[in-house]
């Protein structure tokens, strides 16, 4: 060994711990482990505290994004997206179903799904303690009347959209418009 070749000394980084959310470092964002600063709190947090939209690059903490999207889901927001202003980056839930509770998560899915049924498809229960989401799949057709909600059992006018009407059919419910109210009954029609 040649007395006047000195090793270089090993640089020392100090890493920190990742998370789920966050996919595994390359050796550039090792050395890079400054402390980045949150678009909603203005926080500076390190990195395994933060959360990257790779598709518009803000930084976000934790805890600001899962409230963010919390409240989006909340107010039934099916389209999130990145909280900083004037970017108009989509948030995916599997991008983040990691940070946010299980609940919302869940929400999001089903809200993106029943977003995806057509409109003429949709029926919801008229009953205020009920209104459930209905899905007419009816592939032939076919007019139906008389349905009996899954959730509550009750009887309603699929057509009518109201509490079921049997002593008279739809075209004599529609003159008449006459709904009685009843508690617990969702009247506008």
């Amino acid at each position: 060994m040649d007395p006047s070749h000195q090793p270089t000394p090993p640089v020392v980084v100090k890493a920190e711990p990742i998370t789920e959310h966050s996919p595994s470092p390359s050796p550039s964002q090792i050395i890079d482990q400054k402390p980045k600063l949150c678009g909603i709190c203005f926080i500076f947090k390190n990195d395994s505290n933060m959360f990257k939209q790779k598709s518009c690059n803000h930084h976000c903490c934790v805890d600001c994004i899962s409230q963010y999207v919390v409240s989006e889901i909340n107010n039934k927001v099916v389209k999130v997206y990145c909280p900083i202003q004037n970017c108009f980056a989509k948030l995916k839930r599997e991008n983040l179903q990691y940070i946010l509770p299980k609940e919302t998560s869940d929400k999001w899915e089903l809200a993106k799904y029943v977003s995806k049924i057509d409109l003429e498809q949709k029926t919801y229960c008229p009953f205020k303690n009920c209104s459930v989401l209905l899905v007419n799949d009816n592939e032939r057709s076919e007019v139906v009347t008389s349905c009996e909600c899954p959730a509550c059992h009750r009887l309603f006018c699929a057509q009518c959209k109201v509490p079921w009407h049997g002593n008279m059919n739809c075209g004599e419910f529609r003159r008449t418009r006459r709904v009685k109210v009843e508690p617990g009954l969702d009247t506008q029609v």
